[in-house]
């Protein structure tokens, strides 16, 4: 009886340590000390811990903690997607898709950004829902890339959102519906997407999918035009004749007092503005 309470005390012990281990390599690495979270991390991909494959892929990408390597950065993140990591296989997607770091190859990019879009993972929906929109790898197919958009989008993805608000807005692979193309144009605009910005502008300017409101047409042509986007400004410039010069204090008022939410890291799209 006693040796088998000392087995169990033992094994207790012994996954307590490992859990321990985990959680101190991930601690480690977010204080960016490389070189110690290498030591301990690569036992433990090793061993097929996805998380600490896709780590260890990661270390070897950007070169942290040991030299650069590519094909070792392909090879680990080529384990941790095949274990399910969903992170893993979004990265392996856009690596094939734009032919980074390995041959393009838009089958196994639609294989993996699928797999990871499937998990949840908002940046291989965008990108999936990119694919089918332009038909890139895939035949073009409006209605499935309005799906993967829609899924990103309600994750907060303000690239997917802008899609998904001009879709609704043009009636392509969706019911033309004013409301939910100012909803979704409103949610990417707020996040600092400069186009989604000047299309929200011209959704207040001709009372689409909201009221006419030439106040808020002009902040959002205004913040539009400050990101580069000429047609915006030229929207504001136009406007501008129409207006009160107490309208027009309001909606600088405005435009300075906007400080977008948190925006995500992903490249813009493809989406022709309106």
């Amino acid at each position: 009886m006693r040796k088998l309470t000392v087995l169990i005390m033992l094994s207790v012990l012994c996954l307590f340590g490992l859990s321990l281990w985990a959680e101190d390599y991930k601690t480690v690495y977010e204080r960016k000390d490389y070189k110690t979270a290498l030591k301990l991390v690569k036992p433990l991909a090793e061993k097929g811990d996805p998380e600490a494959e896709y780590t260890l892929a990661d270390m070897y990408y950007w070169g942290w903690g040991i030299a650069q390597d590519y094909q070792q950065a392909l090879r680990w993140m080529t384990k941790a997607a095949r274990q399910g990591h969903r992170e893993a296989q979004s990265n392996l997607g856009w690596w094939y898709c734009n032919g980074h770091i390995v041959k393009t190859d838009k089958k196994a990019a639609i294989k993996w950004f699928t797999a990871a879009a499937r998990q949840g993972e908002d940046n291989a929906q965008y990108f999936l829902g990119q694919m089918y929109y332009i038909g890139d790898g895939v035949p073009q197919n409006f209605a499935d890339a309005a799906v993967w958009f829609t899924k990103a989008a309600e994750q907060g993805h303000l690239n997917a959102q802008w899609y998904l608000g001009g879709m609704y807005a043009d009636g392509i692979g969706v019911h033309q519906d004013y409301a939910e193309a100012f909803k979704w144009l409103s949610k990417s605009a707020e996040q600092g997407h400069g186009i989604a910005q000047g299309d929200l502008g011209i959704m207040y300017r001709d009372g689409k999918g909201t009221p006419r409101d030439l106040v808020k047409a002009y902040k959002w042509f205004t913040l539009a035009a400050k990101t580069g986007d000429t047609r915006a400004a030229q929207n504001r410039d136009v406007l501008a004749k129409t207006m009160t010069a107490a309208q027009m204090a309001e909606a600088q008022r405005l435009a300075s007092e906007f400080g977008p939410e948190d925006s995500r890291k992903t490249p813009g799209g493809n989406r022709k503005a309106q």
